[in-house]
């Protein structure tokens, strides 16, 4: 889907490229003052018109070294003939030396001000086609690999990530064929910007309006042109046959502007948190100028860089609820956003409250530091151990959440690439995470992510194998969960079969809830988990307690060779 201003001058250039009908209309139209303010429009606008190749629309783009514009402007540049057509370089034979060698088309121009011309388009032609996929554009490398842009079909465009990890397009094509009468690329103008003032160049758009009904046209008169300069970096010459015709052939240069505020740079705000160096709650501001330095030998009583700063555990939810966007490690202590940010040594203390440092918080876009401040609240306790023992005495910790535990041994089960059971995909080891908050969903959601990860990991075929090859009956309906009892029962010498019953728990809550089937049992479910812990999150963590030691004991059986 191409971006809303892409196709917003799409149509707006294949409207104005309609014949009117109406004499009076037709002769208004071929003064091109409509395809004009297109232009004047266009420089103002958040995409910049590149190339457009319409029924009557023609645009054409290059950037120019600013130093060769310092004594001339837009009407100097009238004679200047520039194309995306052609090849950049060609293979050239020389019979009397019998050689080979490389041309290279370096846009040379007797305008000398034009020799070191740089389109960001071309206009390629696929040689002996002559279907509609014959021409495309092709944009200048050394471009896309400053944006770090790609292509991206779904939106027509090469894009990258914003500040937020949502795709932005970089570069919009739409191709002429079949669904379009016009050719047209878009650049997005903060990324252009960033090109030409780091390139100390500006962008020289050519256009030509040839607005001509054809049916009755006979030629172009000879007298000289009219040659119009609305500002020095605005100028066209109109070739008049009044009333019949008018070809309008013009230059309009763009400047960048001002050096563009970063975003989230130099936007700070203000947390309720904890001063560790002073002993007191008191609202700090993530300037970094606020604060100091842990080790540093200061004569101020400026709060640490590392004060504490506490959040409702909701803070976490939106980024639980997009897995694909962003990352949560228990393990690690990080949350990540793709392409953008990321927030280092965050944890949850025995309160339940999210905290992270301020030297970390302040390193969010503004927009993200909003979020965070919207859950701001005084500490309940202090920091977790865990961050206590990593961050103040940098020693590993044992206190450890028990998830962690789960995804160690997994980690450990894919390394050894056992044969009964599969990482189906690496990113199932990190779409799990504890539930924090009191949200059932959430609770549910944590339940499902560990069936994934753990229970579908099961490989059923080779399960059925081992219960064969040591005589133990089984139905054919029997799943994963079910073959595993059998095995591990065969082992046993208890008299009672084996039930895995913090895995069948598991399963069952994916089921039952998560799959919002209605009824007693899923409300059951979710009312005894709350009864019997407390908080989902004390209850999640009870059965993986449970949980790592049925994988360990299906460890244990499963790869010793014991089953015989």
């Amino acid at each position: 889907m191409e971006s809303y201003e892409h196709s917003r001058i799409r149509q707006q250039i294949l409207s104005l490229d309609v014949l009117p009908e109406d004499s009076t209309e037709y002769c208004q139209w071929i003064q091109a003052q409509d395809h004009l303010e297109l232009l004047r429009e266009n420089s103002l606008s958040s995409e910049v018109i590149v190339l457009a190749s319409g029924k009557y629309t023609y645009v054409h783009s290059v950037t120019v070294p600013r130093d060769a514009l310092s004594t001339n402007n837009a009407i100097d540049l009238l004679g200047w003939n520039g194309s995306p057509l052609g090849g950049r370089a060609w293979y050239m034979s020389y019979p009397q030396r019998g050689t080979l060698g490389i041309e290279k088309d370096e846009f040379s121009n007797p305008l000398s001000m034009l020799d070191k011309i740089q389109p960001l388009v071309f206009y390629r032609h696929i040689t002996g086609l002559r279907d509609e996929g014959a021409y495309y554009s092709e944009v200048l490398q050394e471009y896309l690999h400053l944006s770090d842009a790609h292509w991206r079909q779904e939106f027509s465009a090469y894009c990258n990530f914003d500040l937020n990890g949502d795709w932005q397009a970089i570069v919009s094509i739409t191709e002429k064929g079949r669904d379009s009468d016009v050719a047209l690329v878009t650049f997005r103008r903060e990324d252009l910007e960033d090109y030409l003032r780091a390139s100390d160049s500006v962008l020289v758009q050519t256009f030509e309006f040839m607005l001509v009904d054809f049916s009755r046209f006979r030629r172009w008169p000879r007298e000289s042109d009219k040659v119009t300069e609305e500002t020095e970096n605005f100028a066209y010459k109109q070739t008049i046959d009044p009333n019949r015709a008018i070809w309008t052939k013009g230059i309009q240069i763009l400047y960048p502007g001002q050096s563009r505020q970063i975003p989230g740079r130099n936007e700070y705000c203000e947390f309720i948190a904890y001063d560790l160096r002073n002993n007191q709650v008191v609202t700090i501001s993530t300037d970094p100028v606020e604060t100091n330095s842990y080790f540093e030998d200061s004569d101020n009583s400026l709060p640490y860089d590392v004060t504490p700063v506490f959040f409702r555990p909701e803070v976490l939810s939106k980024y639980k609820a997009d897995k694909e966007k962003y990352t949560i490690s228990e393990e690690g202590r990080y949350i990540d956003c793709r392409g953008g940010w990321g927030l280092r040594a965050y944890d949850i203390n025995e309160a339940g409250q999210v905290h992270a440092y301020l030297c970390y918080l302040r390193g969010l876009p503004y927009q993200e530091q909003l979020h965070w401040l919207s859950f701001n609240e005084a500490p309940k306790a202090n920091i977790s151990q865990r961050a206590f023992i990593n961050d103040f005495e940098a020693e590993f910790s044992d206190n450890t959440p028990i998830l962690t535990d789960v995804l160690y041994l997994l980690r450990n089960w894919d390394r050894s690439s056992y044969d009964w059971w599969n990482l189906r995909d690496s990113r199932l080891l990190e779409g799990v995470s504890t539930p924090v908050t009191n949200s059932k969903d959430e609770w549910a959601q944590a339940f499902t992510d560990l069936a994934k990860l753990v229970v579908e990991g099961f490989q059923e075929k080779i399960l059925r194998l081992r219960l064969d090859a040591i005589g133990v009956l089984y139905n054919r309906q029997d799943r994963s969960l079910a073959l595993l009892e059998k095995l591990l029962s065969s082992q046993s010498t208890e008299v009672e079969s084996i039930q895995l019953d913090g895995l069948r728990l598991v399963q069952q809550i994916r089921t039952l809830v998560s799959a919002h089937y209605g009824g007693s049992k899923a409300d059951s479910l979710s009312r005894d988990a709350i009864k019997s812990h407390g908080t989902y999150r004390s209850h999640f963590e009870a059965i993986c307690s449970i949980v790592i030691e049925e994988l360990k004991t299906i460890e244990e059986v499963l790869d010793s060779g014991n089953v015989t």
